[in-house]
């Protein structure tokens, strides 16, 4: 009789609301106590501080500089963009003489990034950098030829393909490009119809 008088129809109601504010009273405890522990040992100085040294250290991870093999990986992967502006960056750090061929080899590859995402004058400029600095490759003077070509710099491509001629007489694409180069050079100077 006693235990069903406890339970009666209000009674859990109580228990409930007894349970429920008995988590709260916790929670607000645990809450209040942690926010003491939280002011006492990390007051702003500290995490001021601590703030600034977590930024420096990122900001000293972040500083290493462009380096060839991961500009190489990079053009592995076929991120040509991306390696063309790291090709950039090494290109511009190579000032002194002796790295002369190493900067005509960074010239080349930026110019073949250049190539694939069909930035013609930039790749031009950067195979003739690469000639200039020795690239020692001679299909360079094709290349160089075809991108002035696909540019419409035709004299400049004419001459491009006679040198790469001069080394290869019987290669065909050479002598197409050339004709075709000659040919709209020819048009170019009719005087237009309309």
């Amino acid at each position: 009789m006693i235990l069903s008088n406890c339970f009666s129809n209000y009674s859990w109601k109580i228990y409930y609301c007894l349970a429920l504010y008995s988590v709260l009273f916790v929670n607000f405890v645990s809450d209040y106590a942690i926010r003491c522990v939280f002011r006492r040992f990390f007051n702003m100085k500290r995490i001021k501080i601590i703030a600034l040294c977590a930024v420096a250290a990122i900001l000293l991870g972040s500083c290493g500089g462009a380096k060839l093999a991961t500009a190489n990986e990079q053009m592995e992967r076929g991120e040509y963009y991306d390696a063309s502006k790291t090709y950039r960056k090494i290109y511009n750090k190579l000032t002194k003489k002796e790295e002369r061929p190493l900067r005509g080899e960074v010239a080349f590859k930026l110019a073949e990034c250049h190539r694939h995402i069909n930035q013609f004058a930039r790749a031009a400029a950067a195979y003739q950098n690469a000639a200039r600095y020795g690239y020692g490759d001679s299909t360079i003077y094709l290349l160089t030829a075809r991108m002035q070509h696909a540019e419409g710099k035709y004299a400049p491509a004419v001459a491009a393909y006679k040198e790469y001629l001069k080394w290869h007489p019987d290669d065909k694409l050479a002598q197409n490009g050339l004709i075709g180069a000659q040919m709209a050079l020819e048009k170019k100077a009719l005087p237009d119809m309309w």
